[in-house]
């Protein structure tokens, strides 16, 4: 019901702002010698109505309401109410903690996550109240156990984003006041932030009022720390889409400055023409209202891009974290291949060492003729399970490994195949990319943004034919940079032969010790395994730097209105999506009606289901409340029974002290 809502009021808030850009366009059709009975105050009066109209719809309904639906908790260490379910978003979160003397020392934050179980959430407000002391359960389930009450500083409510790998990323902060400094029971609400829907949500307690002012002295290691929140979860009632609202709040901004500057306009609002509109507004009305609207498209275009920027700082953080690793691990590499056979200049990558040639070799010159033979069996079974395996056979007939039946010609072989990786993968060149990848800025450039917008492979869904962008080329480049995999495949298999210390003779096994061949080839490995993190890193980087362009794109394209065709103009160049804003002046009214339709029949669905909506949420707060009421019945009863069996242990034990006296 409530996604049927929201596609009906978008639906609505479509025709109606459409209605309201032909009204404008009627002024301008006018000029073109349209016969239009309306005046231009009158149009644009009505252009402004109409927008006004489609705001205060999104506003009714997107009035903030509980979350509807069950969650699991759970937590850092010491969560007392991990795997609970919680209902319509309202939960105390609870943390007790043993260890108070080291836990002050370190001063660990504390969290909890809230998992959902159908749907995903767009949260779009919190309610945050600390628990002003310890709850009489807790402090009787250890008796002589002395209790300290920690109360909450700053908490900060967090989305899991699956664009940078279910990583947790800031939606608000929640700065809460000591308890000498607020009522304990008024709630801290925090609103007015943008986030995508997700089903795993998480509150973060940074700091804390009594550990970090020092309040807490006295700590001894038998004292346990607790602390405690409530929360509660809100979403809007029936979503609205902040794009659309910008479109209505920028057009309508337009209108009101054309409003402004009819001379027809008095200082009272009202034409001069004798308007009928029904729109009353003075000069200094109008201009207020002009600013509050300029004021909410910055606010939200601010928060558009702000959802963003979080996900596009911890993509470049995983991003140089992966690249430091990857360097370390190949700085160590560098350092083995000193112990190399051959003398190397300088190791730009990990392919420089080259250890299986050392190998190879090593065993030509002191292996005997049953492990020659061994190690070209092994490489060559390796190769024939590719054939049957999960490699591309085309792959396979396109480039094929060089055939070989001894060491000497296995060595040639790779040989070879070394030349054609160099071919497809220039030393340096891929760590050189990654470090282009960390140069992708918060703030792209017009160019950028305008490329992205045209190009073929970045709005393919949109059917756009432009030239490939730069972004896009980029990750052209990058994937091309991949390590010949049938060359890994005869790498790894060499690599699992020459395991261990006990393989072959005395001196082939000195000369493995001598060159460090071991090490080299461990080390390469985990070369490989690093870089193929920071690969998956900088591929997360890519697209949410792509999705941070679109978004770009997306609010100047919501500001767009529909236009009338240009004499002259060529529409056969223009793409579908540009067609469908392009109005011949002819067909003005024609369209101004279909829409009028259009609107009327969706605000009918949007009531409707408006009130199928309001039927279901009134059966879910009757079903919450009986179970409020059962469970309050169940603690009344098992209550009494505690109660009753006391007093009949306490008769029991008096009727037998009476019989032992008597007897």
């Amino acid at each position: 019901a409530k996604l049927k809502c929201e596609e009906a009021q978008r639906l609505a808030s479509m025709h109606t702002n459409a209605m309201a850009a032909l009204s404008r366009l009627k002024v301008e059709g006018k000029a073109r010698g349209q016969i239009i009975p309306e005046t231009d105050i009158q149009l644009l009066s009505n252009s402004c109505k109409l927008y006004t109209d489609s705001l205060q719809c999104m506003e009714e309904n997107s009035v903030p309401g509980s979350v509807v639906g069950e969650a699991i908790l759970g937590g850092s260490t010491g969560f007392r109410s991990s795997h609970r379910v919680v209902r319509d978003g309202r939960a105390q979160l609870e943390w007790q903690i043993k260890n108070a003397v080291d836990w002050a020392k370190r001063k660990t934050s504390l969290w909890s996550t809230i998992e959902f179980d159908n749907a995903s959430k767009r949260i779009t407000q919190i309610k945050v109240k600390p628990v002003p002391r310890i709850p009489a359960a807790i402090a009787s389930e250890n008796k002589g156990t002395s209790w300290k009450l920690i109360q909450p500083k700053k908490c900060t409510l967090q989305v899991s984003s699956s664009a940078v790998g279910g990583v947790f990323v800031d939606v608000a902060s929640i700065d809460i006041l000591g308890d000498k400094k607020m009522n304990p029971n008024t709630w801290i609400v925090r609103q007015g932030f943008r986030t995508n829907k997700s089903k795993a949500w998480r509150i973060l307690i940074e700091s804390f009022h009594d550990v970090d002012d020092g309040a807490i002295t006295d700590i001894t290691a038998d004292d346990r720390l607790y602390c405690g929140i409530n929360i509660e979860l809100f979403e809007a009632d029936i979503a609205s889409d902040p794009l659309q609202r910008l479109h209505a709040l920028h057009n309508a901004s337009l209108a009101f400055s054309k409003l402004l500057d009819d001379p027809d306009l008095d200082a009272f609002g009202e034409s001069s023409s004798n308007d009928e509109s029904g729109w009353h507004l003075s000069c200094e009305e109008t201009k207020a209202k002009l600013s509050r609207m300029t004021t909410e498209s910055k606010m939200i275009e601010s928060l558009y891009i702000g959802s963003v920027l979080p996900l596009h700082h911890e993509s470049q953080r995983q991003l140089k974290a992966a690249i430091k690793a990857a360097t370390i691990s190949q700085s160590k590499l560098a350092e083995l291949s000193a112990h190399s056979l051959s003398s190397k200049s300088k190791v730009h990558d990990c392919f420089d060492d080259e250890w299986w040639v050392d190998l190879v070799l090593l065993y030509s010159r002191f292996g005997s003729g049953r492990e020659k033979d061994d190690i070209c069996q092994r490489v060559y079974e390796d190769l024939n399970s590719a054939l049957e395996g999960s490699f591309d056979r085309h792959e396979l007939r396109a480039h094929p490994f060089p055939k070989f039946t001894t060491v000497d010609g296995l060595f040639q072989a790779l040989s070879l195949r070394k030349e054609l990786v160099r071919k497809t993968l220039p030393a340096g060149s891929f760590m050189k990319c990654l470090h282009d990848f960390t140069k992708f800025s918060t703030e792209p450039d017009e160019m950028d943004v305008m490329e992205s917008a045209q190009c073929a492979r970045c709005k393919r869904d949109w059917t756009w034919t432009g030239p490939m962008c730069r972004h896009c080329q980029r990750s052209v480049e990058f994937l091309e940079l991949i390590p010949d995999r049938l060359f890994m495949l005869v790498l790894e298999s060499i690599w699992n032969f020459a395991k261990g210390s006990n393989r072959g003779g005395r001196d082939l096994c000195s000369a493995k010790s001598a060159a460090k061949v071991e090490a080299r080839a461990k080390q390469f490995f985990e070369v490989i395994d690093a870089e193929k993190k920071a690969r998956s890193a900088a591929e997360r980087a890519w697209r949410v730097h792509l999705d941070l362009l679109n978004d770009l794109d997306e609010l100047s394209m919501s500001k767009r209105s529909m236009r009338l065709v240009v004499e002259g103009e060529d529409l056969s160049q223009l793409m579908e999506a540009e067609l469908n804003a392009v109005i011949h002046p002819i067909d003005l009214r024609r369209n101004y009606m279909e829409h009028s339709t259009k609107q009327a029949m969706a605000l009918a669905q949007l009531r409707r289901h408006k009130s199928t909506l309001r039927y279901l949420k009134h059966q879910n707060n009757e079903r919450s409340e009986n179970r409020q009421k059962v469970g309050k019945g169940d603690l009344a009863g098992a209550t009494a029974k505690r109660n009753v069996c006391g007093i009949a242990k306490a008769s029991s034990s008096s009727s037998a002290a009476a019989a032992a006296a008597a007897a």
